[in-house]
């Protein structure tokens, strides 16, 4: 229900090219969640659920999880959020160069998903899912309000309305967790500070990439896509 609602609202109020533009930048923006973090999820499951008697050892897959989930995943959404639109435009083609711009946006969503996965992966090992049920039904209402109102400014608005209900939810879950391990805010820094630091480090170079792209005058499409993925 929370995955669909932002679907029936934008194919009620904004009709199907909106839609299928958003889906699209939507779908590519997920690329790092589809390759790298769901295969992990079913492993981290039954680890999680042979030491479920020993809380310690529970709560280190779980923040190391978090660790490893962010430090792949986070420099490839700042890679996507660099390239989305050449990339469209190279790969998919002028028509669909209007979801870049959310592409790029929906990106930085995609990094809180690092905290949602495993999140609800330690709650089911806990059986405890009544807590991630409260968490999703709650943000449903989240989504389905963030994409009535971003839709006031377009793909744009609506795509930050997407990061904002999976912040939420990423906060809300994380805010569960001390319920269930002896788990505190510190520890949730320490698990993600190795990959928002190779993030930003990432960050760094590409913005750098850019400005000498710029400053030289080499901003076609296909060439600045090229460069920017060779040095990212």
């Amino acid at each position: 229900l929370r995955n669909e609602a932002k679907i029936l609202i934008f194919s009620k109020l904004a009709g199907p090219t909106f839609l299928g533009l958003f889906n699209k930048a939507e779908s590519l923006s997920r690329l790092p969640n589809q390759l790298l973090m769901s295969p992990t999820m079913d492993p981290l499951f039954r680890g999680m659920s042979k030491v479920q008697d020993d809380p310690d050892q529970v709560k280190y897959l779980y923040l190391r999880a978090i660790t490893l989930l962010t430090a792949y995943t986070v420099p490839v959404y700042v890679m996507l959020w660099w390239i989305a639109e050449p990339f469209i435009a190279v790969v998919y083609g002028p028509k669909w160069v209007a979801a870049g711009e959310p592409m790029s946006i929906l990106a930085i969503a995609g990094i809180f998903l690092n905290v949602v996965f495993p999140t609800g992966v330690l709650l089911a090992a806990r059986n405890r899912l009544g807590l991630e049920m409260a968490a999703q039904g709650l943000n449903l209402l989240v989504v389905a309000a963030a994409a009535a109102i971003g839709l006031r400014w377009g793909l744009v608005g609506a795509a930050w309305g997407i990061v904002a209900s999976q912040a939420t939810l990423a906060l809300h879950l994380g805010l569960t967790v001390p319920r269930v391990l002896p788990v505190r805010g510190s520890d949730f820094v320490r698990a993600l500070a190795p990959g928002l630091t190779l993030g930003a480090l990432m960050l760094a170079v590409l913005a750098a990439v850019h400005a000498s792209l710029v400053h030289s005058g080499l901003t076609a499409r296909l060439p600045y896509l090229l460069v920017m993925s060779l040095f990212g």
